[in-house]
């Protein structure tokens, strides 16, 4: 199930990407979503309210796969499950504590990203604590998208994309 997951995953990470909600798949294999209908939110935008109802959602989905399937993904491997009677007996909190897994990973960083305050991103050390797995060509890719909305109406300051700029030319 983790595996289904993390191409679930995967793929409405790179159906968001897409510039508009019409655009065709150009690979089938890594971005098999064609009807944009199954998304949580619309592609090819990026808002600070885009990125609280793909959060909320993520987090529906979350409970629902811990509930059905018990896939906890808010373990790691440094912490300890929460246990109320501490029995030596943990072989399944072991298995579980053993998996990185996180579902969701990528949807849950691209909604951080759009709730980020935007002036914020000039710090190349948050970028890598909000999206590690973001490099700044496709920060600057979800940025180019942003529509101011009532939560956050100001646009992104060019300094941002500046920075960004400086940062993918370096490489």
């Amino acid at each position: 199930m983790e595996q289904c997951v993390a191409r679930l995953d995967v793929a409405m990470f790179n159906a968001l990407l897409r510039e508009s909600a019409d655009e065709i798949p150009t690979d089938p294999v890594s971005d098999p979503i064609g009807d944009s209908e199954v998304l949580p939110i619309p592609a090819g935008r990026s808002s600070f309210g885009a990125g609280a109802l793909l959060k909320n959602a993520i987090g529906n989905w979350s409970r629902w796969l811990t509930d059905l399937f018990g896939m906890d993904d808010d373990l790691t491997e440094d912490e300890e499950p929460a246990d109320e009677d501490d029995d030596d007996d943990d072989d399944d909190d072991d298995e579980r504590q053993d998996s990185s897994f996180k579902s969701f990973y990528l949807l849950n960083a691209l909604s951080d990203l759009m709730m980020l305050p935007k002036d914020m991103l000039l710090s190349k050390s948050i970028r890598k604590e909000v999206c590690p797995t973001f490099g700044a060509s496709l920060i600057k890719r979800v940025l180019s998208n942003f529509v101011p909305d009532e939560f956050c109406p100001d646009p992104i300051p060019k300094v941002v994309f500046e920075a960004l700029d400086y940062e993918v030319s370096a490489l």
